[in-house]
């Protein structure tokens, strides 16, 4: 944590030091990463630079009113859980460079992202409480898996646009 967070003390008391957990560290640090992604988009840089190209393909004219509908309608707090869970596959599942010469690679990119998503929270090593409810599962279940299909490639434009939404959300109700 010192190296990665630059904190010369990374606990400002040894009781601290003491009772944090690393799933405590795990969460605060994926908080900060998504807030900090959530700014630089805020200020048009790209959130997730350094990510491979595969995982950047932009949603087509068809699919980017599918992902506005889905979302416009979804109150904010679920909106924002799916944000997170969405950063979370992101930062956890493709941001992960895995050797393609490995006979265990499998190129996930053209694969159904509703897929992939509805299975994530269950691998998720630091959380018993799962991000998704019944009202998030029921968007997921309705992302596109066949015509239009969204897939992992188009992940990283998909959590643009659905940041997006929910900024324009919380900017109305202000």
């Amino acid at each position: 944590m010192t190296k990665t967070l630059k904190t010369e003390r990374p606990f400002p008391s040894q009781k601290a030091q003491q009772s944090i957990t690393c799933s405590q560290t795990m969460s605060w640090w994926m908080n900060l990463a998504l807030e900090r992604a959530k700014a630089l988009l805020r200020y048009k840089q790209e959130p997730f630079d350094g990510l491979a190209e595969k995982f950047n393909i932009i949603l087509t004219d068809e699919q980017q009113p599918i992902v506005d509908e889905l979302f416009s309608t979804l109150p904010i707090e679920q909106t924002a859980n799916f944000i997170e869970l969405m950063f979370e596959f992101i930062i956890l599942r493709i941001d992960i460079q895995e050797d393609q010469e490995s006979e265990d690679y499998i190129d996930i990119s053209n694969s159904s992202l509703r897929d992939y998503l509805m299975g994530f929270p269950d691998s998720l090593p630091y959380q018993n409480d799962v991000l998704v409810d019944s009202n998030i599962e029921a968007v997921l279940k309705r992302i596109p898996a066949e015509d239009n299909i969204i897939t992992v490639g188009h992940t990283v434009d998909f959590w643009k646009s659905v940041n997006t939404i929910l900024a324009n959300k919380q900017q109305q109700r202000v």
